[in-house]
């Protein structure tokens, strides 16, 4: 079985505690952490890739033996888990795919597998504005004394809603950003699709600087917005300054 396994430095492992070691994400199938805990396995070994004791969580019903000979170990950012997988069986796209997931468009990564990246902001050359690729539902709205009902982002999304606006403004205003800001966003971009961070990006070798900047550039639709540039510029046009993001159908 293709799965990731994690060593937490601990006697046992539930929700809370994958919360506040920031594995939530995956172990449930929502980007947003907030379905139930998908089946997984539980396991106490005697000294982990750290050499202490605790236990390692992993993805399915069938126990995860620990040999550091047969895998892949590397220790997460945050210092609270590392993250494992087998030499020999190391995950595919297909493994870590969330169900449903985001629209967007596929990119060959360095492991030559096709995964999706998100298009967060889709855009629409006939309204020459951004549209939200993203889950919405109806709230309501008080505008003079009456009641409206408008879209907005559902809630679990609103994180790859503001990312997707920050990568945008950034483009925009010519910032340059550090090969680290650049992947840690195309991690999280990436983790809207399927059940990986950081960590799991960096031990199946996934990215390379051009990579992480064509997955942002992804979210935002820029080649779509490249596109109609030039092709205004042959007829002595530009696209106004000013865009607008508006609410899409997601």
């Amino acid at each position: 079985m293709r799965r990731f396994l994690y060593f937490l430095p601990l006697p046992g492992a539930n929700r809370g505690i994958l919360a506040e070691r920031g594995l939530l994400s995956r172990f449930t199938e929502s980007p947003g952490a907030g379905d139930d805990l998908l089946p997984h396995v539980v396991s106490g070994i005697d000294a982990g890739p750290d050499g202490q004791r605790g236990c390692i969580v992993a993805l399915g019903n069938q126990p995860a033996p620990y040999d550091v000979r047969e895998q892949f170990w590397q220790p997460s950012i945050n210092g609270k888990f590392w993250v494992g997988a087998e030499k020999i069986n190391m995950p595919r796209p297909e493994d870590l795919e969330r169900n449903p997931g985001l629209k967007g468009e596929y990119i060959a990564l360095l492991d030559r597998n096709a995964w999706r990246s998100p298009v967060i902001l889709r855009w629409d050359a006939a309204g020459c504005c951004h549209e939200i690729n993203l889950p919405q539902s109806l709230a309501p709205s008080f505008e003079n004394g009456k009641c409206q009902f408008k879209k907005q982002v559902r809630p679990p999304f609103a994180a790859a809603h503001a990312l997707a606006e920050q990568i945008f403004n950034d483009f925009g205003n010519g910032v340059t950003i550090s090969i680290e800001e650049a992947v840690d966003r195309a991690a999280r971009l990436l983790g809207m699709n399927y059940r990986i961070g950081i960590e799991e990006i960096g031990l199946l070798g996934l990215l390379d600087n051009a990579l992480a900047l064509k997955i942002l550039a992804t979210a935002i639709d820029l080649e779509t917005i490249n596109a109609q540039a030039r092709a205004l510029s042959t007829q002595g046009q530009q696209l106004a300054d000013g865009i607008d993001i508006q609410q899409g159908d997601g």
